[in-house]
Parts: C-alpha cells; structure tokens; sequence
C-alpha cells in the first residue's frame, strides 16, 4: 500500500504543490482486504475517485449517478429499504475506492514530478 508516512520509500516529488514529500510503500505482501489506506480523502470527496467505467459495470445510469454519489459521499440519506442492485453497487464502490486509496496517489496539479529513490536491492518499482 502506498502512504506519506510509513513503509520504504521509494519516490520523492521533487516538482509541484507536495514538492519535498515522500512516497512509501509498505505492506507488499499483505492481501488483507479490511486494512483501511493511510491516505485520507475527505468523505465529501470519495465519488470523484470512481471512473465512467465503474458506473457502466455496475449499470448506475446517469440519471441515478447524483442521488448515488450523494449516497457514497454522506451527503444523503440511506434509504430504509434498499434494492439488492443499490446496496450491491454501494459495497462495490467503497471496496473500489478503498483500494485506489492504497494503490493510487493522484495529483491535481499537472506540474507535480516524482523521482524514484535509489534502492538498495535490486528491485523494479514503476512510478
């Protein structure tokens, strides 16, 4: 999983709004599906991390997009008696953006540049 505080670092930003911070990557070999990501967004946030794809897959049509995003990101209310398809795709999307915050560090500012630190085996990290 990829953080800004724990785990071997394996690239800086040396261009950008973050320039100075570290990327670290910890947990490699770790599959467990339950740990929560060291990277935070704020809850308000979360529906902008899912792409046009994720919605089609799960056939949310673009007329339900804003009532579900609403739903994912607090801002509405969990209806008492949910379809199966709803709760469904719910659960989809909190697993989907729960693993891009372990896997995926995305800058807003097009300026931002990393640079790979040097390891000291002879490992293959792509940034």
């Amino acid at each position: 999983m990829l953080s800004f505080s724990r785990g071997k670092p394996i690239a800086k930003v040396v261009e950008g709004k973050f320039k100075g911070r570290i990327i670290h990557i910890y947990g490699e070999n770790e599959f467990d599906t339950n740990t929560k990501p060291d990277i935070d967004i704020p809850k308000n946030e979360r529906s902008e991390l899912l792409t046009k794809e994720f919605y089609k897959a799960n056939k949310i049509t673009p007329a339900k997009k804003g009532y579900f995003n609403d739903l994912i990101d607090g801002k509405g209310t969990m209806p008492s008696q949910m379809s199966g398809e709803l709760k469904e795709a719910l659960d989809n999307a909190n697993r989907h953006i729960d693993n891009m915050l372990k896997t995926r560090i995305l800058f807003e500012d097009k300026e931002t540049k990393l640079f790979p630190i040097p390891q000291k085996k002879s490992e293959r990290i792509y940034i």
